[in-house]
């Protein structure tokens, strides 16, 4: 994790901005999934998170970039669905 190193699962000792800008904290959704200070709710509260950001820049974008929205959305989808399946 780049950011807070997180001692507590709990939601009232994480940040409230790691759930709502996963990217801030973590480089990949790999990495967030591998994170052992949240919980399976958690996790899947950020990634649903990191999807809507994604969903948004590729609604915005206009500057031809899309194909990097398209693969980060493609991870986050694929993370939520490992995470879903355990």
């Amino acid at each position: 994790m780049t950011g807070t190193n997180l001692k507590q699962v709990n939601d009232a000792k994480i940040p409230q901005d790691l759930i709502s800008m996963p990217s801030q904290y973590f480089a990949s959704p790999n990495e967030l999934l591998s994170c052992e200070d949240l919980n399976k709710d958690q996790k899947l509260r950020a990634l649903s998170s990191w999807k809507q950001t994604c969903i948004q820049l590729q609604e915005s974008d206009e500057e031809g970039m899309t194909g990097v929205n398209e693969m980060r959305l493609s991870q986050v989808n694929a993370a939520i669905g490992r995470l879903e399946d355990h």
